[in-house]
């Protein structure tokens, strides 16, 4: 396990900083041991699978390549509303 203490940080790593090279692969999946490529695959049960094969259970890492990374927001504000049913007069006073 790494300092960190996810055994793939290293593996994550690599799959960050190398993404945009392997634009030509978008939607395959890459199989990552450390700070090398082992292939790219067609589906997840495929690289998967030879993964399983080469590093029994060894951690390592398989993802889907996708160049463009996809962000989502989450608000984390959790101030009260400012509508309550009161105002809407749906609702029985509290």
């Amino acid at each position: 396990m790494t300092e960190t203490g996810n055994p793939i940080a290293a593996e994550l790593d690599y799959f960050r900083r190398h993404r945009q090279d392997w634009e030509g692969h978008e939607g395959e999946y890459v199989l990552i041991k450390g700070e090398t490529t082992v292939g790219f695959f067609p589906s997840y049960d495929e690289a998967l699978r030879r993964g399983y094969e080469d590093f029994g259970m060894e951690p390592f890492l398989v993802k889907q390549i996708s160049v463009a990374e996809h962000a989502f927001f989450i608000s984390r504000n959790i101030e009260p509303c400012p509508i309550s049913p009161q105002s809407l007069g749906t609702g029985a006073p509290a």
